[in-house]
């Protein structure tokens, strides 16, 4: 199966599955009084949203990350684990991803910075001039060894 539709299914499944237990915990009797309570205070501040649709994005989120982790931590059962991360995930397979180069950071190079400073005094004791200094400066930040 391609990378990206295993991605989508172990995405996408346990979103669904977090979110059915989202809406059957808030049919809880004692959990819909309290989201009616907070509710009441959260309109009284003036809030734009009701607590019905914060505590459901929270629980949401907060069910992902928890089903989630279960579910992988049952997956590494013997025997079983295979099962259960395809019940769980959606897949067994765990998609790969290709390494991508790092991007280099442009590097600001400033001649009145405290480090250039410091490298000007400590430059001075060893007998250098200011343009050694800064020449070994440079070269030390854009990855040199500055020797």
């Amino acid at each position: 199966m391609n990378d990206r539709i295993i991605q989508l299914i172990r995405t996408f499944w346990p979103g669904a599955i977090a979110w059915l237990i989202a809406q059957a915990v808030a049919q809880i009797p004692a959990v819909a009084d309290w989201i009616a309570y907070v509710d009441d205070l959260l309109v009284s501040a003036g809030w734009g949203a009701t607590a019905q649709e914060l505590l459901t994005a929270a629980a949401i989120g907060a069910t992902i990350a928890g089903y989630v982790a279960l579910v992988q931590w049952l997956s590494k059962l013997p025997k079983i684990g295979h099962w259960i991360a395809r019940l769980g995930l959606g897949s067994s397979k765990t998609p790969t991803y290709r390494a991508i180069a790092p991007v280099p950071t442009p590097v600001n190079i400033d001649a009145e910075s405290d480090g250039f400073l410091l490298a000007l005094e400590l430059g001075a004791a060893q007998g250098l001039t200011r343009e050694q200094v800064w020449d070994r400066y440079v070269e030390k930040i854009r990855g040199g060894d500055g020797a």
